[in-house]
């Protein structure tokens, strides 16, 4: 009986840490954090994990990116010509194969190129992100020893943008779907259930 009533108990602790728990339709989805800026955030959102899954990059930086780039506004161009959510260069988007109108082929060639600036500085150490941030901007011919003081601003800028959202954004949570915290809210509920029903029959 007293193993039983423990069992309860440490279930009802769990239920409770996840009713206050954000639910996943809160803005702590990458998603919807995403739609504030454009209509199709939660499209968006999953282009970028994917991206950041195969290219071993955090999508939340990878967002970071995208959200100093353009807002990740697809239809955003620079007044340099550049092009998309990820704003590639029609020389840099024909280097990769990939057409910068598209939005997936746009986010792909933005995550794949900036992939490519993390391996040109893989022996710059704890500064080899800002280097690739320096030649992801700038142009990696521009940074090959040393970051180009013009690019502190844009640096600075992701880098910002990338502490605010590890602050706001679970990184568990892309979308909205699927619901995972109301399903574990819902089978401890179904247990807490099931094992009151066995003491009432004890």
């Amino acid at each position: 009986m007293f193993k039983k009533r423990k069992e309860i108990k440490t279930i009802l602790l769990a239920a409770a840490a996840l009713l206050i728990w954000p639910m996943t339709s809160n803005a702590n989805s990458l998603g919807d954090y995403i739609n504030q800026f454009v209509a199709n955030g939660q499209y968006i959102a999953e282009i970028i994990d994917y991206n950041g899954r195969k290219y071993n990059i955090d999508p939340l930086f990878l967002a970071s990116i995208f959200y100093v780039e353009s807002r990740y506004d697809n239809a955003a161009v620079s007044s340099a010509g550049a092009k998309g959510v990820a704003q590639l260069m029609p020389d840099t988007a024909n280097y990769l194969n990939v057409d910068p109108n598209n939005i997936e082929g746009n986010i792909e060639g933005g995550s794949r190129y900036f992939k490519e600036m993390l391996d040109l500085h893989q022996n710059k150490g704890i500064q080899q992100y800002n280097f690739a941030l320096a030649s992801y901007n700038a142009g990696p011919g521009n940074a090959t020893n040393t970051i180009p003081t013009y690019t502190y601003d844009y640096i600075n800028m992701v880098n910002q943008e990338y502490l605010k959202l590890q602050k706001i954004i679970d990184p568990s949570i892309i979308t909205r779907t699927p619901n995972t915290n109301k399903k574990e809210q819902l089978l401890l509920l179904y247990k807490l259930k099931k094992y009151k029903n066995l003491i009432k029959k004890k």
